[in-house]
């Protein structure tokens, strides 16, 4: 037998020969090319498989593009300044560190009340809280003065005339104004001087108002409310009291006219009609009500014989469980009148008061069924 080599190529030939002495050149030619095509197939497919691979790490690079777009919002977030940021953060209270610092330096004072830092804070700009001047201030009204004399006195004590006596200060407006040559005389008899005067008084009298109101305004013991304000919560306060009593009018009054009270569980009911004048003097008290809740109140309040007067509590409570019990009351009250009515007639038919039957009396005419009930029953005979 022929040894063959150790050469792949070799030993291919070499059974190839072998094969076409023995007679197996058929079989073996087929078979050998199958094999050797089947391993390129194997290999063919490894190369797919790794094509695979780049598609997974493609998918690594997009995850990583949105970091950057993350971050790129944190420049934006830190251009503002810390300043900026503090005024935002407290609600515009702060607008930077130095008034912090200004506040956290100033001195700490507590008050009891409003009104006492309102006083410390006229202190602070030289007013004297405590002064007699201060305190007389508060029951004066400027506004409502009219007389120029009145009014140039009250500005005089302040500005001009401040430390002389009262008759001084008149002296210097009569003599500045020549106020003698022409306060009695008729207007026919005024001259030229005499009206010069009087133009010259009135127009310092305008003036000295103004500024007596202004001066009244910046040393009030409570701090002063817009005059808009107040008009608009008087205009709304009025509003609010138009719509009430419209509606006491349309809602309340009006449409409680009467009142039904079931008397018992067969249907039927007590009716009571409310007078007009009962129905007038309430609704009088429901639209003052929000006024002055006196104006009901009030009827609950007695005065002695010494002029002293207390609140009669025992009257409301009375009033409330009468209204409370109203529809209970009627009720047994109209079943107390049925059982006495009930008793009567029975008493009557029954004659148990030895009263004389009389006969051959024409029949008579009765108001209510009840009446003839008992008239029957009364002329029935044991």
């Amino acid at each position: 037998m022929t040894e063959l080599s150790d050469d792949p190529t070799m030993r291919l030939m070499q059974q190839s020969l072998i094969d076409q002495k023995e007679g197996k050149v058929e079989t073996k030619v087929v078979e050998t090319p199958v094999e050797k095509v089947e391993t390129p197939i194997v290999k063919v497919e490894t190369p797919v498989e790794k094509v695979e691979t780049p598609i997974v790490k493609v998918e690594t690079p997009v995850e990583k593009v949105e970091t950057p777009a993350a971050k790129v919002e944190t420049p934006e977030a830190k251009v503002k300044s810390f300043d900026e940021e503090l005024f935002e953060k407290t609600g515009g209270k702060f607008k930077s560190v130095a008034e912090i610092e200004t506040l956290m330096n100033a001195p700490k004072t507590e008050f009891a009340n409003e009104k006492i830092a309102h006083l410390n804070e006229l202190a602070a700009k030289g007013i004297d809280v405590t002064s007699r001047e201060f305190l007389d201030l508060q029951s004066k009204d400027f506004a409502k003065m009219e007389n120029a004399d009145e009014i140039l006195y009250e500005k005089w004590m302040i500005q001009e005339g401040k430390g002389l006596s009262a008759k001084t200060i008149m002296h210097e407006i009569n003599k500045k104004y020549n106020v003698d040559e022409w306060r009695d005389k008729a207007p026919e008899d005024l001259t030229a001087d005499d009206i010069a005067n009087q133009e010259k008084m009135l127009r310092d009298k305008d003036d000295a108002k103004a500024f007596l109101i202004n001066y009244k305004n910046e040393r009030v013991l409570e701090k002063a409310v817009d005059p808009t304000v107040l008009k608009a919560l008087a205009d709304k306060q009025e509003q609010d009291q138009n719509t009430w009593e419209k509606f006491v009018d349309s809602d309340l009054v009006n449409k409680i006219t009467k009142f039904n009270v079931p008397v018992n569980d067969k249907g039927d009911s007590f009716e009571y009609e409310v007078s007009e004048q009962d129905s007038k003097e309430v609704g009088e008290i429901m639209k003052a009500l929000t006024k002055d809740p006196m104006v009901f109140f009030g009827q609950f309040l007695e005065k002695d014989d010494s002029g002293k007067v207390s609140q009669n509590h025992a009257a409301l409570v009375k009033m409330m469980l009468k209204g409370k019990n109203f529809d209970k009351a009627v009720s047994l009250s109209y079943a107390e009148g049925v059982a006495k009515e009930a008793l009567r007639a029975e008493k009557e038919a029954k004659n148990t008061n030895f009263a004389v039957v009389e006969t051959g009396v024409a029949n008579p005419t009765f108001a209510t069924p009840q009446e003839a009930l008992a008239d029957a029953f009364g002329k029935q005979k044991m």
